[in-house]
């Protein structure tokens, strides 16, 4: 089973402290910290907006195949189709409100 971060240490911290380690849980942290910097060196942290990935061939659609009716046939836009769902939902609405029995709910006198 895989422990975390934190068990591990914790767990290595219980360990030194049984061998007769002095430091506090903080300190003995720290001091992994510097450890780990001594071996890795430090992250270079870049100020400012990181710069963009390059553009590979996954960010770009397939073509549409031409058809019979067009030679160069284009997809139709997400945000226009959603815009056409929306005003048949908003028709829709307006259809079957005027046509429901007269309730509290439409607003007209029962």
């Amino acid at each position: 089973m895989l422990q975390t971060d934190e068990s591990n240490y914790q767990n290595a911290f219980v360990l030194y402290q049984k061998q007769g380690g002095k430091l506090s849980h903080l300190n003995f942290r720290l001091g992994i910290i510097d450890r780990l910097i001594e071996r890795h060196g430090v992250v270079n942290e870049k100020k400012g907006r990181p710069e963009p990935l390059p553009l590979t061939e996954e960010n770009f659609l397939e073509g549409t195949p031409p058809t019979d009716k067009k030679l160069r046939p284009t997809r139709s836009h997400y945000v226009c189709l959603q815009d056409a769902n929306r005003s048949d939902s908003r028709a829709n609405a307006n259809e079957m409100l005027h046509n429901a029995p007269d309730t509290p709910i439409t607003g007209r006198a029962i």
